[in-house]
């Protein structure tokens, strides 16, 4: 029998990528009685329906209590062919199941890397496994109840994006101040401040602008499938972000609008952009200015609690972002990048966004 022995610690994804690479008859999960460990032994172990299933619980550091189990399982086993995933779990674990299996010639020992690339310790032989976005947050119990592929925006809202943009730049404050308007009362059709207004045509489903600017008055008609998202949700940002790390060689896939629920279908959250760069996630907060630092620790928490300590976090805002904002993501492990600091300093956008990610991406190779 093929016997596929897990060390479960405080991450889901080695475990279950490790039960795929094995492709074992039966597995024991070796757990601790810490809430996360057995958590994941109990959700991943019904994934895997097929599979024979044992689970037994370790002392995290008790030495004799982990020799006495270890052998037994050794003795038990040795006329099995096993494999032991050693990446998750506690050290003494993971030290006496490679001390006392490792003399047994049908066993192999290997451990999984932040890259999902399976490295075997009695061959020295290494390969990558598969890796899902969906499978990657169903380990933390969760799943998205809806997501758009970036690749299927329509024409129509890059071109609408396009044209916001150009609204902005002939009366930032004016174009905020109608957004900021329109959002809190947005049962109304028409939004003035001032001499500005926006309008809504229900009939075209279009948005007017009418813009004082230096160069007179700027009247621009804005329609696409997804304008009141882009105008009043501010989701035309998210689209731009998510066009220029859609370029990004290291993208495999990007997503927007992507929403979380409740049990009971109620709204849960939403993260503006998700990345799927082929071995973990980036979340992506888009945020045309921060106006509450709170954002950050919500940003943080979803970040955490969707798919775990391996994603990478960004927050990206148009406007200047000052230093306790920049502070605050830093502490939560969190890059930040400012469109508008970009612009001031004569760089371009879309090469500096993409060289951020790429030196993170490359400090977390290179560990």
């Amino acid at each position: 029998m093929k016997v596929h022995i897990t060390l479960v610690g405080g991450q889901p994804e080695p475990v279950y990528y490790g039960i795929q690479y094995a492709k074992p008859d039966k597995v024991l999960f070796v757990h601790s009685s810490d809430d996360k460990s057995k958590e994941y032994t109990d959700r991943i172990s019904q994934m895997f329906v097929d599979v024979e299933i044992e689970k037994r619980k370790f002392d995290p550091v008790n030495i004799e209590d982990i020799k006495r189990k270890a052998s037994f399982y050794a003795s038990q086993y040795a006329e099995d062919d096993i494999t032991i995933n050693i990446s998750g779990g506690t050290k003494p674990w993971a030290y006496f199941f490679s001390i006392i299996f490792g003399g047994n010639p049908r066993c192999q020992i290997f451990y999984i890397d932040q890259k999902n690339i399976v490295w075997n310790l009695t061959t020295g032989e290494k390969s990558s496994v598969g890796y899902d976005m969906d499978v990657a947050i169903g380990l933390y119990g969760n799943k998205i109840a809806q997501k758009t592929d970036f690749k299927q925006i329509p024409q129509a809202d890059i071109e609408a994006v396009e044209s916001i943009e150009l609204i902005r730049e002939e009366n930032k404050k004016m174009f905020y101040a109608l957004v900021a308007n329109a959002r809190s009362n947005a049962h109304l059709t028409e939004w003035i401040n001032g001499k500005n207004c926006l309008t809504w045509d229900k009939k075209s489903k279009s948005f007017t602008f009418s813009v004082v600017s230096s160069n007179g008055l700027y009247v621009k008609e804005i329609k696409s499938p997804s304008i009141r998202n882009l105008v009043i949700k501010a989701g035309w940002f998210e689209y731009k972000i998510a066009q220029i790390i859609s370029r990004w060689q290291c993208a495999t896939s990007v997503y927007v609008n992507c929403e979380f629920k409740f049990a009971n279908k109620t709204s849960k959250n939403e993260i503006d952009v998700i990345v799927n760069i082929g071995n973990r996630l980036v979340f992506v907060e888009c945020k045309t200015q921060i106006e509450q630092y709170t954002d950050i620790d919500k940003f943080r928490s979803a970040m955490r609690n969707y798919s775990g300590t391996s994603t990478i976090g960004l927050f990206v805002t148009r406007e200047g972002m000052d230093d306790r904002a920049k502070e605050k993501c830093k502490d939560n492990g969190i890059m930040t990048f400012s469109v508008a600091e970009c612009e001031a300093a004569g760089k371009d956008v879309e090469k500096s966004l993409i060289n951020k990610l790429d030196e993170k991406i490359n400090k977390i190779n290179a560990r």
